[in-house]
């Protein structure tokens, strides 16, 4: 696979796509794929978005935080984005979780 991997993940084999349908009439749904290519706005905005990929976003998305706000009259300080659901529970586990508020969930669930 790599030359990076260590010794024991020799025998994994990569992921390989699932068969895609040779029907056009058919739109498969069962990988997180669309069938559809993206729009000419999104295609666009993403070259816009890439001539500044050498940069780190900004961590606090204040514009789209600032857009949200308006659009569903909330207050700024009412607005959180994360980085997926880890992220989001980890910050609820510090403020609300510590020895005197233990929290509790079954390991056969979500495995955080």
């Amino acid at each position: 696979m790599s030359r990076y991997l260590a010794n024991k993940y020799s025998d994994l084999e990569p992921y390989t796509p699932g068969e895609q349908p040779k029907n056009a009439q058919y739109i498969k749904l069962n990988t997180n794929e669309s069938p559809f290519k993206p729009s000419l706005l999104a295609q666009q905005m993403t070259a816009e978005a890439a001539k500044n990929m050498q940069l780190y976003c900004d961590p606090e998305c204040t514009e789209l935080v600032s857009a949200m706000s308006k659009l569903y009259g909330i207050d700024k300080d009412e607005i959180l984005f994360t980085n997926g659901s880890d992220e989001i529970l980890n910050f609820a586990f510090m403020a609300f979780c510590d020895s005197k508020h233990p929290a509790a969930f079954p390991d056969i669930t979500y495995g955080f």
